[in-house]
């Protein structure tokens, strides 16, 4: 994610993608840590609010079961 387009990818599209009713996104930024240099934001949907609530996180190893299975080495994407 560019500097430039920080609230366009953190706001604006997840609201778009909200009301459009999409269950789930993932958002990767890249960081300058040491675990491989990105990490992967998980959202779903709330049903109540109509917005997107965090449900995870990943560095290093990026693994969930829904809405598919992926387990993926993040630092094999640099």
């Amino acid at each position: 994610m560019s500097p430039g387009s920080i609230t366009v990818d953190q706001i604006d599209k997840p609201a778009e993608y909200a009301a459009a009713g999409i269950p789930q996104f993932w958002r990767i930024e890249n960081t300058t840590d040491e675990v491989g240099g990105l990490t992967v934001f998980c959202y779903r949907l709330d049903a109540t609010t109509r917005s997107y609530v965090p449900t995870g996180a990943h560095q290093g190893t990026f693994q969930v079961a829904a809405p598919v299975e992926v387990s993926l080495e993040l630092k094999t994407l640099r």
